[in-house]
């Protein structure tokens, strides 16, 4: 072979390296680009649009309006406010024969538009009684957590228990 074949050679290997390695890593990466690129178009066209904002905003309060209905869902409905919270919770107690000697608030929180709402119960009621209230409260139409119980006997072979209950509801705040 010739000095010049040998360069002929050398010179079409090193056009072949570059069209592959141009073919496998450049063409990915400016279509990669591109595709960021007119992602990004179209993102700002949606931001400087008023009407798709205003289409979006409709969207949003509706999703907003079927959430609040699924955590008020189940059979009654309570407002989503402070005073519903307690009508949730004196309902539950109603329907599992507990009687409140005091129901206190406990000052609320906010965190994005969950609202937790505080309340200590304070009753005197058997054991599986303050079992089914828990239970119902828990699995009802509000979210409600119980947080801390204290149960203590009234006297001794009295099956009524002094109970004494902490806990949080969490509401869709009213914005």
């Amino acid at each position: 072979m010739t000095e010049r074949r040998k360069y002929q050679l050398m010179i079409l290997g090193t056009a072949l390296l570059f069209a592959y390695v141009l073919l496998t890593e450049v063409a990915d990466r400016w279509k990669n680009t591109y595709v960021l690129f007119t992602s990004y178009q179209e993102k700002k066209q949606a931001v400087l649009n008023p009407e798709k904002l205003a289409e979006k905003k409709m969207n949003l309060l509706s999703r907003k309006r079927e959430l609040g209905s699924l955590l008020t869902g189940g059979g009654r409905s309570f407002d989503q406010s402070e005073t519903g919270v307690f009508e949730y919770v004196n309902a539950n107690a109603k329907e599992t024969g507990i009687r409140f000697e005091s129901l206190i608030p406990i000052p609320s929180e906010r965190a994005g538009q969950i609202k937790e709402i505080g309340f200590k119960i304070n009753c005197a009621a058997n054991y599986h009684q303050i079992g089914r209230f828990i239970n119902a409260a828990e699995t009802g139409a509000m979210l409600v957590r119980i947080n801390k119980i204290a149960l203590s006997s009234q006297s001794s072979g009295s099956p009524l228990l002094q109970v004494n209950i902490e806990g949080a509801a969490y509401i869709l705040s009213q914005r």
